[in-house]
């Protein structure tokens, strides 16, 4: 018969070992002693908008010690020593958090609704419905803001997070550079700027360019990219332009010799934002390649910069540009008043009071969507064929989208990269109804591809070589393709 003293150590035992089977089956998950308890991070799944932050926690760690956070994706998402995760560009990986030779991890799932396309030449930047902004394509010159540093064969399928943690009310894509507004009309660009176009007020180092720098002080109300400038409106409808200036495009006098990285003179530019010439207060605003155009508060249109094809409507008198080009506004013909107005590689289209669409310029490609494609100099607003009325419109490189006023997508012109969306791989004269049955809130005409916006959804057609399209496949498409992670 066992003693008293051996009856207590059996019962002692016993206890202990009820108390860890007890706690185990609770919250507390206290582990018996002399067994090391497992890590588990909290929650396990996590799903985060694009530039949204998230802490996890760790159960099981010792007192006083803190795991090792790793991601298994580094552009999807990061995290820092508190297990702080931020969304950089959508898709999913694993966040692990590790002790010795012990680990645990969460999957992570990272998407955005995105609200503004801007298409540009060989990319696509948006703005989410939480003011972050993506960007996805070619990155050749730091133009998807994703920070990091800048090779010459760079290009992501997938959208990447603008870095910086702006939240933005617009954004607009050019050739290699883009630029928004923060929700406080403060500018900011990223990108290439050989020639000024990112608006800091001197020439930007190569390493700088791949994150997002404040242009001025200065509040804007809408901004807009061409090929190597910018140009914004203030809230009182004042214009100003950056970037190059040797066609003229920035509608402003100028003395600066911009060079390259290599010294290579890259003609006259302004490093900063330039007054436009004539004192004229504005309404809407479009940078083309090489020139631009605007609509005054009472709907006169004003064109300055590149006049090779007949781009800035001058009419009758027109004739080939000097390099230097027009330098000041200059009233395009006609007597017809517009309300918004959208400049493209050499064409412009514009929309009337009555919601119809003009253009004028170059017409190789049927882009002025007249009902028949020429080598002509269209120097006076052509009306585009059909009764068509839209609520919105943009120029491409030799392409016309737009949108009628109760949400179908056309599109007119070249349609050799698919970017008419029409899915029949034709070049028309006439607008084209893009397939589908989207209805588009907003479109984009880029280089050669296009974008629209629904209700929180966006799709792209057309080149796709450089992931333009953003549908996680570097193919392009001739149908409206939705665009990956939504």
């Amino acid at each position: 018969m066992p003693s008293r003293r051996e009856r207590r150590r059996w019962a002692s035992g016993h206890l202990v070992t009820a108390f860890s089977v007890l706690a185990v089956a609770g919250c507390d998950r206290v582990t018996a002693p002399g067994r090391t308890p497992e890590l588990r991070v909290t929650p396990e799944v996590v799903l985060l908008p694009l530039g949204a932050e998230q802490t996890l926690r760790v159960a099981g760690a010792a007192p006083g010690t803190a795991p090792d956070w790793g991601v298994s994706n580094g552009h999807v998402a990061s995290v820092n020593s508190a297990g702080t995760v931020t969304a950089l560009g959508v898709g999913t990986a694993l966040v692990r958090a590790g002790m010795g030779e012990r680990e645990a991890t969460a999957e992570l799932t990272v998407r955005a609704a995105f609200v503004a396309p801007a298409a540009g030449a060989g990319f696509t930047c948006a703005v989410t419905d939480l003011g972050a902004a993506g960007c996805w394509g070619r990155d050749w010159s730091g133009q998807l803001g994703a920070g990091e540093p800048v090779r010459n064969s760079k290009q992501w399928p997938r959208a990447r997070g603008v870095v910086g943690r702006i939240r933005f009310a617009a954004i607009d894509a050019g050739v290699s550079h883009a630029c928004g507004l923060d929700q406080g009309g403060q500018a900011f660009c990223w990108g290439s700027s050989y020639s000024g176009e990112r608006g800091t007020g001197r020439a930007s180092e190569f390493d700088e360019v791949s994150r997002p720098t404040a242009v001025s002080d200065l509040a804007f109300s809408s901004i807009n990219v061409g090929e190597g400038h910018s140009c914004a409106l203030t809230r009182e409808g004042a214009a100003y332009c950056w970037g190059a200036a040797s066609a003229g495009q920035i509608g402003g006098p100028v003395a600066t010799i911009c060079t390259d990285r290599y010294g290579q003179s890259r003609g006259s530019c302004a490093f900063g934002p330039t007054p436009v010439s004539g004192g004229l207060s504005f309404r809407a605003i479009s940078a083309g390649s090489r020139h631009t155009c605007a609509v005054t508060v009472v709907g006169d249109a004003y064109c300055w910069g590149s006049d090779t094809r007949g781009e800035l409507g001058l009419g009758a008198g027109w004739r080939p540009s000097a390099p230097a080009g027009r330098r000041e506004p200059a009233l395009v013909v006609g007597a017809t008043r517009f309300t918004g107005i959208a400049a493209g590689d050499a064409h412009t289209c514009a929309l009337g009071t009555d919601a119809r669409a003009w253009c004028w310029g170059a017409n190789a490609a049927g882009q002025l969507g007249t009902g028949t494609a020429d080598t002509l100099v269209h120097a006076t607003p052509q009306p585009v064929s059909g009764e068509l009325r839209f609520g919105s419109i943009s120029a491409g490189g030799s392409h016309t989208c737009a949108v009628t006023v109760d949400g179908v997508a056309y599109c007119w012109g070249d349609n050799r990269s698919g970017q008419l969306g029409d899915g029949r791989g034709l070049s028309s004269a006439v607008p084209s109804r893009v397939a589908g049955t989207l209805r588009a809130a907003t479109i984009s005409a880029g280089r050669s591809h296009t974008c629209a916006s629904t209700d929180r959804l966006l799709y792209c057609w057309g080149s796709g070589t450089a992931g333009e399209l953003g549908t996680g496949l570097d193919t392009g498409s001739s149908v409206p393709a939705r665009v990956f992670g939504q």
